[in-house]
């Protein structure tokens, strides 16, 4: 890098020793020379100009250091700075030699630096030597210290460190590859700049660069698509990427399906010609290779792995080598192979000796176990191939391991055999919420006492804690496979059992018990048990501070938010909907399903209030997950809600009808989801004007739940019938049990069906009720659901009511029914005849069946036809189902051929 002056014979440095090979120390005039194929990287040039006194480049071997350095010091201007390049050898342990080998370095780039024969012979005094030199330079110097863990000396450090405080012209720049020199403490009062391993791996674009360098065109797909496979391949490790473009090079032809081989090929030499040769003995080389089953390792691990008690110094040796990557986690030294490194590692082991692989997969699971650590514990048994063990890591981890790793969970059931499942109830429970169990092994396992004194006596026993665990994964299966009765009926004894064994194991249990809520409140929501559900949601919600999974505080908010949404309570629904924004975000596992609850009580909230806009986003958010999510009949009875203000009420009778086909154990007769979707699908079909089917579904397996009891009002009004609609609408007794949307629509009908019937005093009570509802809960929706006409004729006569309706949404909002609907009313008789003939029947078939003669079923058949407006069989049985008269034909798909 520069010069220094002509001196007389007798004053130059002594040069020493002239065979390299006899001095630890080389004196380089120029950087070192640069590979073939290298790119300029500003990314990292602009941290190194940044002109901190000290900078710090430290990662392994193979990470590019060197490289990156010699491209900095070219850029330099030599007639600003005098740039010294100092390369520490193997073997200068001395600190004497290194400050000697230093001088030389400072003589030879033309620093002030006595003769040779007259340099002092201890440490100290040669370091002092070393600052005059560098105070004395007539230009700020540049000095490059390159591989200083070869030095490996800490007073050494810390006296360069002590110079640079005290040299106020000298930028140090020290690469090294080891994890303990140049420590935090040692230059707290220096400004400092740290390059990392992390910093120095390839990025994708420099991937791409360094392909376009070596020949390959960076303007075609075939080179993009090249350097994103490439760069997925070596994580960005420098010397490995290089290595791997010199073979692409080398075969013009290559596509990047070849890369993962190629550099599978790179890392297997590095292996055998960098990495073993460097491991120091048979002992580093087997801890490099028993090693390299983890992915990680602490000293402690190590030594399991090993069975060996002393590793320290192997891996202190591997780390100094720049070998292995070392970082504190938790106050703890943790050391990784690199990626291809690790590889390779593995593969050479798998080679020299396959049979020792299961053991150290088995060691690594029960030392994982041990340490809490179940995710790496269950990769390591399914590795193992000891299916028991995989059994016990989840039958102690279950639920982290549900919540935080399902897709591990996942294919650990079904790479494991059942029988060795069976042996645990708890895993068996699991194993049925992932991929389900044969008939009859979970109602055979879903057993806990109903009397209070059992459950109490299971409760305290020493395994009592063991017993809540296996209760919990019982519930959620019941519930996952739509057994709803009997998971909230199992859920209420769990309840009660997890109360009693938190008192006795309070350490095992106290973390369980937010779960137990949680997953309880969700299986009474399912049943359409909301004040139980809410109940649960809440106690859940306030023991969420115990859940050591992160998942109770949200999922709690948002099925208290959709609990309260679902049925009009815009209050609540707002107040848990608050709650579940201040909450941390879920684990990824769950956050589907939580972010499609919340979305679905915002979808409720939305057009409740008439928004829209906002509605529409919360059915983007929805797109795809109504057929996927326990909570499916929520979500599509909201997204069929909207249905009706979007025009696409056809649609959402069709989807509705193949949810409920395809998911039809939930909607089993008398249930809360069958009943709301129920009365869903009867306000799309009044909307479409089927007033026959809208009528088949009110008198279906619902017809006496009160749910129904709007539409079923409803359609009396649309058929001209107001006195039979103001005495269904007119129930105190049903109003006072009413989901508050329900109350509030049904008060509208009431005020319309007693306008039309001239009860005008009893019309006006009902709308000014129904008005001081929505102002006072901001639910403005339900005045959509009655005629704007008779709604616009009643709001004359009461100011307040005016104004509420001429406002905006309402102002603009058109009738989302149309005005009337017209029934085609059959007796029993002409039903029976045209169910025959819906089957197929000949007109005799149907008399014989029916025991009448011939004629009358012609008479009954001429009445049918009349009524339907049709004039034969064929279009009579087609507009039967058309008008709900008859059940929609089912299409038989065929597949294959």
């Amino acid at each position: 890098m520069g010069g220094h002056p002509a001196q007389p014979e007798g004053d130059r440095p002594d040069p020493g020793p002239t065979d390299p090979a006899d001095r630890p120390h080389r004196r380089i005039r120029r950087a070192p020379r640069l590979p073939s194929v290298v790119i300029e990287r500003p990314r990292l040039l602009t941290r190194l100009d940044t002109g901190s006194p000290l900078t710090l480049v430290r990662a392994p071997v193979g990470f590019g250091k060197t490289t990156l350095l010699t491209q900095w010091a070219r850029r330099l201007d030599p007639a600003a700075v005098t740039a010294v390049w100092f390369r520490v050898r193997r073997g200068a342990a001395d600190p004497a030699a290194f400050w000697a080998g230093l001088l030389e370095v400072l003589a030879d780039a033309g620093l002030a630096v006595p003769p040779r024969r007259s340099w002092p012979t201890g440490s100290y005094d040669l370091a002092g030597l070393v600052e005059r030199a560098l105070l004395a330079a007539h230009r700020p110097v540049v000095l490059v210290v390159d591989g200083f863990d070869r030095a490996g000396d800490a007073e050494v450090e810390l006296t360069l460190v002590d110079i640079v405080r005290h040299v106020p012209d000298l930028r140090l720049v020290v690469t090294f590859r080891d994890h303990r020199s140049f420590t935090a403490p040692r230059h707290l009062d220096v400004d400092t700049a740290v390059v990392t391993a992390r910093d120095l791996r390839f990025t994708v674009d420099e991937t791409a660069e360094l392909l376009a360098v070596a020949g390959r065109a960076p303007s075609s797909v075939l080179a993009s698509t090249l350097a994103s496979t490439l760069h997925g391949a070596t994580a960005g490790w420098p010397e490995v990427t290089r290595a791997a473009v010199l073979r692409l090079q080398d075969d013009p032809t290559a596509d990047p399906a070849v890369v993962p081989a190629v550099v599978d090929r790179v890392a297997s030499d590095y292996l055998e010609h960098r990495l073993v040769p460097q491991t120091r003995g048979a002992r580093g080389t087997d801890l490099a290779l028993v090693t390299s089953v983890a992915d990680g390792f602490t000293e402690e691990l190590a030594a399991v792995l090993t069975g060996g008690d002393d590793v320290k110094p192997d891996i202190e040796a591997l780390v100094a080598d720049g070998l292995l990557l070392a970082e504190r986690v938790d106050g703890d030294w943790v050391y990784r192979w690199p990626t291809h490194a690790r590889a390779a590692l593995e593969r050479e082991l798998a080679r020299t000796s396959p049979e020792r692989v299961p053991g150290l997969h088995t060691r690594l699971a029960q030392w994982h176990l041990e340490n809490a650590e179940p995710a790496a514990a269950l990769h390591h048994a399914r590795r193992s191939g000891d299916a028991a063990l995989v059994v016990r890591v989840i039958e102690e981890a279950w639920l982290t391991l549900a919540i935080q790793h399902p897709d591990d969970l996942h294919r650990a059931f079904v790479e494991t055999p059942l029988e060795p499942i069976a042996a645990s109830s708890r895993a068996l429970a699991a194993r049925d919420i992932y991929i389900g169990l044969p008939d009859g092994y979970l109602p055979e396992i879903a057993r806990l006492p109903a009397r209070e004194d059992e459950l109490t006596a299971l409760a305290v026993r020493s395994d009592g804690a063991e017993i809540v665990d296996s209760g919990l994964a019982v519930l959620v299966a019941l519930r996952r496979r739509g057994a709803l009765a009997a998971a909230t009926a199992y859920g209420d004894r769990l309840v009660r059992l997890a109360a009693a064994a938190r008192a006795a194991h309070p350490a095992r249990v106290v973390p369980l018990h937010p779960s137990v809520r949680v997953q309880v409140g969700m299986a009474e929501l399912l049943v359409g048990d909301l004040p139980a559900a809410q109940e649960s949601l809440r106690e859940a919600h306030a023991l969420s501070g115990d859940d050591p999974f992160g998942y109770v505080e949200a999922t709690a908010a948002a099925h208290l938010a959709l609990s309260h949404a679902s049925v009009g309570d815009l209050r609540q629904s707002a107040t848990w909907l608050e709650r579940y924004d201040a909450a941390p975000d879920p684990p990824r596992s769950t956050a589907p399903v939580v972010r499609a609850t919340v979305a679905a009580a915002r979808l409720f909230d939305a057009l409740d209030r008439l928004d829209l806009d906002r509605a529409q986003e919360c059915e983007r958010v929805l797109a795809g997950r109504t057929g996927r999510e326990e909570t499916w009949p929520f979500l599509t009875a909201a997204l069929c809600s909207l249905a009706l203000h979007t025009g696409t009420a056809q649609d959402a009778v069709v989807e509705l009808r193949r949810q409920r086909e395809a998911r039809g154990e939930l909607t089993a007769s008398g249930s809360f989801a069958g009943a709301s979707l129920a009365a869903v699908e009867v306000s799309l079909l009044l909307a479409l004007g089927r007033g026959n089917s809208a009528r088949a579904v009110l008198e279906g397996p619902f017809r006496d739940h009160p749910l129904l009891r709007a539409g079923r009002a409803r359609l009396a009004l649309m058929a001209g019938d107001a006195a039979e609609a103001l005495r269904i609408a007119t129930d105190i007794g049903w109003e006072e049990s009413a989901i508050p949307r329900h109350r509030l629509e049904v008060l509208l009908l009431r005020a319309v069906a007693a306008h039309r019937q001239g009860e005008q005093a009893h019309a006006r009570e009902a709308l000014r009720r129904a008005v001081a509802t929505g102002r006072a809960t901001g639910s403005v929706r339900a005045f959509t659901t009655v005629p704007r006409a008779d709604l616009l004729d009643l709001a004359r006569h009461d100011e307040d009511a005016r104004d509420f309706v001429s406002q905006e949404p309402l102002a603009s909002a058109p009738d989302l029914f149309p005005g009337s609907v017209s029934l085609v009313e059959l007796t029993p008789r002409e039903r029976q005849v045209l169910a025959g003939l819906a089957a197929g029947l000949t007109t005799q078939q149907v008399a014989d069946r029916s025991v009448v003669s011939y004629n009358t079923v012609r008479t009954q058949q001429r009445s049918l036809y009349r009524k339907l407006g049709t004039s034969d069989r064929a279009d009579a049985i087609a507009r039967a189902r058309a008008l709900g008269l008859l059940p929609a034909r089912r299409v038989a798909l065929r597949c294959g051929p």
